[in-house]
Order: structure tokens, then sequence, then C-alpha cells
């Protein structure tokens, strides 16, 4: 299901938003959350169900990462440091192999006069997802941070932004 098909603009997309704007006018913050990393499994699912579980396995990664992070704020420096390089280091390995990895082997074909086979593989969504990395807090959002984040109606993305760029410039700072 593609963005501009009939299937994802009037049967998807509109499912997902009523659903999603219900949940929130009932004050179900965390089960409008839920709701759309639900319905975003199963869109990428349609697309090819292999990659839901590789998904999964990166918000967990982040999730535990950001979790940790947040959890050692009276560790060393070098700690969250290595927590924070680690994060970002494999973030940008699996951005770099599923983005970028056919660019390469053309290359190196180019350049060798070989004929490594393509990989085809470039998960699009990778390079979105590397950007929005680190939600360790999205679990309790409330009202007053809610209006003071440039994603009002995305609170969970909002705090993540601000909480991991915290993160980053007081370990960057030290």
């Amino acid at each position: 299901m593609l963005f501009n098909s009939y299937a994802f603009i009037f049967l998807f997309l509109p499912i997902t938003l009523s659903i999603y704007f219900v949940l929130n006018k009932w004050k179900l913050i965390r089960a409008s959350i839920f709701w759309l990393i639900l319905v975003s499994l199963v869109y990428y699912g349609c697309w090819n169900p292999k990659y839901v579980l590789l998904i999964v396995g990166i918000v967990l990664f982040n999730y535990t990462m950001g979790t940790l992070l947040r959890r050692n704020r009276e560790a060393g420096r070098p700690q969250r440091k290595f927590l924070l390089i680690t994060g970002i280091s494999v973030n940008l390995l699996l951005l770099g192999y599923f983005k970028y990895a056919d660019f390469f082997i053309s290359n190196f074909n180019s350049f060798s006069h070989s004929q490594v086979p393509f990989l085809h593989i470039a998960l699009l969504w990778v390079s979105v997802f590397s950007l929005l990395h680190k939600l360790p807090t999205w679990w309790t959002p409330t009202e007053e941070k809610r209006r003071d984040t440039p994603f009002p109606s995305m609170p969970f993305l909002s705090r993540s932004f601000r909480i991991f760029s915290q993160a980053r410039l007081s370990i960057i700072a030290r």
C-alpha cells in the first residue's frame, strides 16, 4: 500500500485518523499512541511483513538506550557518553546499510568491473526513524508539556526530541 494509493487515502488514513482523534478526545493519550504504533506496524507489514520484526527490534533497542541514558543521569560522563555514542552509531549503521547498501554496491561494481548483486532493501522509513529515535518517556505526556511543544498533536515526538537533545547537549558540554 503506497501513500498515494486509493486504499491508503480513502480507507487506511481516514480510519487511522478517526480512531486516533476519538481516543484523544476521550483523553486516552496512551491508547492513541498505541493505536498509531499498531497501525504503523500494520502499514509497514502490508509492504513487507518480514521487516515488522526489524522495526520492533529497532524500537526496543532505542527505547532501552533512552531509558538507560535517563536512568544514568548521575553516572559518570564516560558511561553516558558511551551509551549515547552506541545508540547513535547503531542507528547510523542501520541507516547506512538499509538505505545506501545498493549505492555502495553499484559504485563498487563500477570501479571494479564486477557483478556483485544488489540487495534491493532501500527501507526509506529507516532514515525517518533514525531521526526520531530515543523515545524513553512518551508514556506520561502531561497537558502543560503538550502546550509547549512544537508538535502538539504528537507529544511523544516533541518530548523525546527535547529529552534526547538535552541529554546529548549535557553530555557534550561536560
